[in-house]
């Protein structure tokens, strides 16, 4: 039976659908854990390239909610790739650096910071 997707398409991440949605991927991903009881995060700052504790992964799918762009959900067991596998073309955890944790704060530069140093 397919999976239901249509909650996806739900701009408003308040929504009953949406919700539900959410809640049953998370049902889903807890027949996917890995060994450590790790499993890909599919949110929309991970994009299934980290592997976390099955708890973080449900924090995340509630602030940063679902990555549209995962469509096929082969690391969460639709298709036939077993858990912590990657998928033929997928990309491997860890090979893109992650969103979040990476931003560097630069100074701000002023006309009178310019002014000043003449």
């Amino acid at each position: 039976m397919p999976i239901d997707k249509t909650w996806l398409t739900r701009p408003n991440r308040s929504s009953p659908e949406y919700k539900k949605g959410v809640s049953d991927f998370i049902e889903l991903c807890k027949t996917q854990l890995n060994s450590n009881g790790d499993v890909r995060c599919a949110c929309k700052v991970c994009h299934n390239t980290e592997i976390i504790p099955f708890n973080t992964m449900k924090h995340h799918m509630s602030v940063y909610g679902f990555c549209k762009s995962y469509k096929i959900w082969s690391y969460h067991g639709e298709g036939s790739n077993p858990p912590g596998s990657n998928p033929p073309g997928s990309i491997p955890p860890g090979s893109i650096p992650p969103i979040m944790g990476k931003v560097q704060i630069l100074p701000v530069h002023t006309f009178s910071d310019d002014m000043r140093r003449r």
